[in-house]
């Protein structure tokens, strides 16, 4: 009892003090279906949320049939982060405030936040639909129980995005030709995926993107076959159907029985529909030119420099089950003897184009710091960091770093740059030179891309509600002159003595131009290809291209055809310009959201969290009948403190600190952390983690200050493209710790000192990617996996053996890795299995 009093007191101490830390500054308003918090600093920000979410409220309850009485929205600030999400068990979305550049498939939007929200909203509406028996269930116990919820994620992101391109046809990704060209190479390949494979996207481009792309052009066909309306006829039916909870496993009790209420046939059926319209439309769709070189990855940024092609290249290598790692490099080909060397390797992602000047060559890395009003990335936001690298002496050189969104290098050798402006839409334009930065402007802008070509500065940059469109900086009043300004985003420059070279799609498809800029004249150099960026040397073009793996590099002689620019003829929609909100006190509307808890289910009782997700709970009885209450705070981020109650132990306080972040090669992370139960253990720990392109390492330290215990445990892991070598050892003295020898029952020790250690050779034997709708698995790639394990504990434990391992997937969303393999200790043979799961 003096335990939990002891830790008790201290919680309410720290809780009752934490709003002079993490709700400073927090604002809210409420308007007539939203209520919304946001940092004070990014009232910008929330506002156009807000507005866009008001404005088109009534076209996502259209799509849905969903009315929704009032929706929390939270607004945080990570930087140059992109991200947005929804979460139907507590109905809060959660959009932040950073903004895409001019790349890729996310460049095709006028208004960000209308886009998101409305993506996100539409998550809300349909995973909160729900009626009749599944509808009282939830009432009882809260939003997990809606069947909606448990749709696959091919369905649930289909109707999103499609919800997103409805309002606009310069905004949304239906509206861009980037997901349609990988359906075409997937066609050209004879590799479009099945249902099954479709909603457990294995390791196979697109990766994560899988249930957006093929998702999203599947529910159009829906949409445009059997009307827009039948969706919400569906997800009703769907949501009150209390079939649909032995669907998970029998999809023919499930979303097929609503499919063929509502579209008179089930999911199988209506998706080979579907893929024979594809295939049958993209039979003949190719790839002008051949592929210039084999290295594997997707590649961008192409550009051309004394006689040599660089870009960057992304590798996705898959080292273990469910396992991705990414490496990220700069590439040079030499046009002349067509050899191609990799000039360095990166963690990071390379995230703007590559820039040049004499022997040197300019680029940015992704990487984090702390300091942002967020709760999402736990305070830390997304910057990009500029590097130069001496092509002679391969010496690298940190020159500036923040949120940098283009940059180019003039001939003097500073850096012309710009930066996101925080208290309203646009952009801050620096220069850089010699240790020195300036800020020279402000300009009503985003900016995307920067190019120079004899010192005239050219911006790719969108206003407002508005596409990207290439624009000269005038250095002599600090503002933008339009060169070619379309409501369809002109991205993708490069410029020359011939012009500037660009990419957009005017015609539905993806191509590159070239605008003469001493005459105005527009020439098309693409015609078959579906091109995302080029680069030209002379009459020769080398192109990215879409194939079944990925964008790869093709090269074609250059047929130029004159062409004219598209009018600005098709206006754009109106948006909501003026929205009634309220303000509140941010501290009394936030706490009061922890009342009621979210989730009341076996084998919880409660699980709660406030609008912020700065403090959650949870109290449940364990299958050792014991009775855990937890509660969690972020309110003093970077810390975290934690307090548990056990029926049958007392309580514990816990608190954990980051001291360090990096997505770069290098020390990665750096945690502090305490433990005390307010009796025997007083427990510090310090662990930190190392990454390099194929490698990582983690080390822990933990001390019992109380009986001198202590603890120290490495994990090494080198992955390839198939295989990884694991390595563990681990120092135990005077410490809890759990024997994990296979061959052996696990249980815990009290150790008066010992040691263990083990090494894992994890390599893939065979892709399966396969599986059944009814009823509903999936299975990915096998591995395999030959181990030692030892431990010297109270005598010594040692095991050797094989083991097999296979990705499989059921009930739409969860992913699990069974493991079955045979042991060898004290000259026995017994074999085992166990199952990890990894639900996304």
């Amino acid at each position: 009892m003096k335990r939990l009093i002891k830790g008790t007191v201290f919680f309410l101490i720290i809780f009752v003090s934490s709003p002079i830390f993490a709700f400073w500054g927090w604002e809210v308003k409420e308007s007539s279906n939203f209520i919304i918090y946001y940092k004070n600093k990014n009232e910008f920000q929330a506002m156009a949320v807000l507005r866009s979410l008001e404005g088109y409220r009534n076209a996502v309850t259209s799509l849905t049939g969903n009315n929704i009485k009032k929706t929390v929205v939270v607004v945080e600030d990570p930087g140059l982060t992109v991200n947005s999400y929804a979460n139907p068990l507590t109905n809060k979305l959660t959009i932040l405030s950073g903004m895409p550049g001019s790349e890729g498939e996310s460049a095709f939007y006028q208004d960000w936040y209308r886009m998101a929200g409305v993506h996100e909203l539409t998550h809300l509406h349909h995973l909160t639909e729900s009626d009749k028996f599944p509808a009282e269930i939830s009432r009882l116990f809260g939003n997990l129980y809606i069947p909606n919820i448990a749709s696959p994620l091919w369905l649930s992101e289909g109707a999103a995005v499609y919800a997103e391109s409805a309002n606009s046809i310069y905004e949304g990704r239906l509206n861009s030709s980037y997901s349609r060209s990988i359906i075409a190479a997937k066609v050209k390949a004879q590799k479009l995926p099945d249902l099954c494979m479709m909603t457990y996207p294995f390791f196979e481009f697109p990766y994560s993107a899988t249930p957006y792309t093929y998702g999203s052009l599947f529910f159009e066909y829906l949409a445009e076959e059997y009307g827009p309306g039948r969706f919400k006829e569906f997800i009703h039916l769907f949501g009150s159907n209390a079939g649909a909870y032995p669907g998970l496993v029998f999809p023919v009790y499930g979303i097929d029985a609503a499919a063929r209420d509502v579209y008179g046939k089930d999911f199988t059926v209506l998706y080979k529909e579907w893929s024979l319209k594809v295939k049958e439309k993209y039979q003949g769709w190719f790839n002008e030119g051949s592929p210039l070189i084999s290295v594997a990855g997707e590649k961008k940024y192409l550009n051309i420099y004394n006689g040599k092609l660089f870009f960057c290249s992304k590798e996705s290598q898959q080292p273990a089950p469910f396992k991705v790692n990414n490496v990220y490099s700069i590439v040079e080909y030499d046009l002349d003897t067509k050899k191609s060397r990799v000039i360095q390797n990166f963690k990071s992602r390379l995230t703007l184009p590559l820039r040049f000047w004499n022997h040197f060559i300019y680029y940015t890395l992704a990487d984090v710091r702390p300091g942002y009003d967020n709760i999402y990335n736990l305070g830390y936001g997304l910057v990009n960091v500029l590097y130069r690298l001496n092509l002679r002496t391969g010496k690298t050189e940190k020159l500036l770093e923040g949120e940098i969104r283009a940059f180019c290098v003039l001939s003097d050798g500073s850096v012309f740059y710009a930066t996101t402006s925080k208290d309203r839409f646009g952009s801050d334009i620096w220069t850089y030179k010699s240790g020195v930065k300036k800020k020279v402007t402000k300009i009503n802008y985003l900016t995307g891309e920067m190019a120079s070509y004899q010192d005239n500065i050219y911006v790719v940059a969108k206003q407002e509600r508005s596409s990207w469109g290439i624009h000269l900086f005038d250095d002599k009043t600090n503002r933008l002159r339009t060169v070619i300004d379309t409501y369809f985003p002109e991205t993708g420059i490069s410029v020359s003595r011939e012009g500037i070279l660009f990419t957009a799609e005017y015609e539905k498809k993806s191509s590159i131009y070239l605008f003469d800029l001493q005459n105005n004249r527009l020439f098309k150099l693409t015609e078959n290809a579906e091109a995302f960026s080029g680069a030209l040397n002379d009459k020769e073009l080398f192109y990215t291209g879409m194939t079944d793996k990925g964008l790869d590099i093709f090269n074609i002689k250059t047929m130029w055809k004159e062409c004219i620019l598209p009018e600005r003829s098709l206006q754009p929609p109106s948006f909501t310009r003026v929205v009634k909100a309220s303000s509140k006190l941010s501290m009394e509307k936030n706490l009061s959201s922890l009342v009621v808890p979210y989730a009341r289910i076996f084998p919880f009782t409660a699980l709660g969290e406030d609008h912020l997700g700065l403090n959650s709970y949870s109290l449940f009885y364990d299958n050792s009948g014991t009775w855990v209450f937890n509660i969690e705070t972020k309110m003093f981020l970077p810390l975290m403190i934690n307090y548990s109650y056990y029926s049958t132990l007392g309580s514990t306080v816990g608190s954990r600190y980051i001291v360090y972040k990096s997505l770069q090669s290098g020390l990665s992370n750096l945690e502090l952390s305490l433990t005390t139960d307010f009796n025997d253990r007083v427990i510090p720990v310090i662990s930190t983690d190392f990454k390099t392109s194929t490698t990582s390492s983690r080390f822990i330290y933990k001390q019992n200050i109380v009986n001198g215990g202590s603890l120290f445990s490495c994990n090494n892991i080198i992955n390839g493209n198939g295989n990884s070598l694991v390595l563990r050892a681990a120092s135990i003295s005077r410490f809890h710790r759990m024997l994990n020898v296979r061959g052996y029952p696990r249980k815990w020790y009290d150790i008066s000192s010992g040691y263990d250690f083990g090494i894992d050779y994890i390599h893939k034997l065979m892709n399966i990617r396969r599986g059944f709708w009814n009823p509903n698995t999936g299975f990915g790639d096998l591995f395999g996996s030959i181990f030692i394990d030892y431990s010297s504990f109270d005598t010594g434990y040692l095991s050797y053996g094989y083991e097999f391992l296979l990705e499989t997937g059921m009930f739409f969303r969860l992913k699990f890795v069974p493991r079955a393999g045979f042991a060898v200790n004290n000259n026995n043979i017994s074999g085992y299995w166990n199952i990890g799961f990894n639900l996304n």
